[in-house]
């Protein structure tokens, strides 16, 4: 049992949120503690591929590839529905979350990701959660990532593409990533962000190069392309973003908080996920780096931590305390 008298269980989640939580702070200007640095590096550490880098799911590699040659495995072009592989969106989240956290380029657990980046890359063809993430971080253009318009929430409820009709989880992401590209939120220059782009980006970073890959998804993450109709869709909205006026840009991000404040206060400020809260999040801060409920807002990201000093740091996607509890007392 917990502290509070619950049984829980731990859904096993990935490293993506640990390190998605490693860039909110940044972005926040907010100090992680040093023992919380150590346990993020080690949980990591325990899930790296075999390959050199993270993916969606966090089983460890399978021993019978450890037989192989690490350059037979680097070069296997086998997609993420092979678990024993890493990802472009999750090696770069954590090559990045691992330099903010002040970890040296030069580290074999880094330079082995980065390789994994360069040889996987461009990091131009990470999936759109990632381009999000690193857009945050002024090492992505905002005007290259597929348009989320915050506008679709002044759409009629009957309209067939509000975003009411997603299911909850989407729902609610969309609502913090839609804020998050309404705004352009971005943390201040700063020398690691400088780093990062010469980093991840050694050929340059030139806004071609984005528009060139605007539509390409690394074949490490890909599911299933692009197709021709999703693509007009694509340039359809890309059209409707350059022509929204200022104020109406603004009444939309202003009914979207409105829904973010409703999220906070119905679920007692932890939300629906620790995704969704931690963009929620940025948007407060967005718009008052100083908001009375910010501090509140980002404690109750803490609900979705496990950590401990053999599995390091990790945030889980669910969470199910009242489940698990009910169950033990019948």
């Amino acid at each position: 049992p917990r502290a509070n008298g619950a049984w829980a269980g731990e859904v096993i989640w990935n490293p993506m949120l640990p390190c998605q939580w490693v860039i909110l702070n940044h972005v926040l200007g907010r100090p992680i503690p040093a023992a919380r640095k150590a346990r993020i590096r080690k949980h990591l550490e325990l899930h790296l591929k075999l390959d050199g880098g993270w993916g969606m799911h966090p089983d460890p590699p399978d021993p019978a590839l450890r037989a192989q040659p690490l350059a037979a495995i680097q070069d296997d072009p086998s997609g993420p529905a092979d678990k024993d592989h890493a990802w472009l969106f999750h090696t770069t989240l954590g090559y990045v979350a691992l330099r903010l956290l002040g970890e040296d380029p030069e580290d074999p657990l880094l330079r082995d990701a980065l390789a994994f980046i360069h040889r996987h890359g461009p990091v131009h063809r990470i999936p759109t959660w990632g381009r999000i993430w690193l857009a945050l971080l002024g090492l992505y253009p905002w005007s290259e990532i597929q348009p989320l318009l915050p506008e679709l929430w002044l759409l009629p409820d009957e309209s067939p593409v509000h975003p009411r009709r997603l299911y909850n989880h989407m729902r609610l992401i969309y609502l913090g990533l839609s804020y998050a590209y309404g705004a352009k939120i971005r943390a201040r220059t700063s020398p690691i962000g400088e780093a990062l782009r010469r980093e991840l980006f050694p050929d340059g970073w030139r806004l071609e190069d984005f528009r060139r890959h605007r539509d390409d998804i690394a074949p490490t993450d890909l599911y299933e392309p692009i197709g021709p109709a999703l693509k007009r869709i694509f340039e359809g909205a890309r059209l409707l973003a350059k022509a929204v006026p200022g104020p109406l840009r603004r009444v939309a991000l202003d009914r979207a908080w409105a829904h973010i404040e409703f999220e906070f206060h119905s679920t007692n400020w932890v939300c629906l996920s620790p995704v969704n809260g931690m963009l929620f999040c940025l948007a407060m801060a967005s718009r008052d780096p100083d908001h009375p409920d910010l501090e509140r807002a980002l404690a109750g990201i803490e609900y979705w931590f496990w950590e401990d000093d053999v599995e390091g740091l990790r945030i889980c996607g669910a969470r199910s305390d009242i489940w698990d509890t009910s169950f033990a007392i019948q």
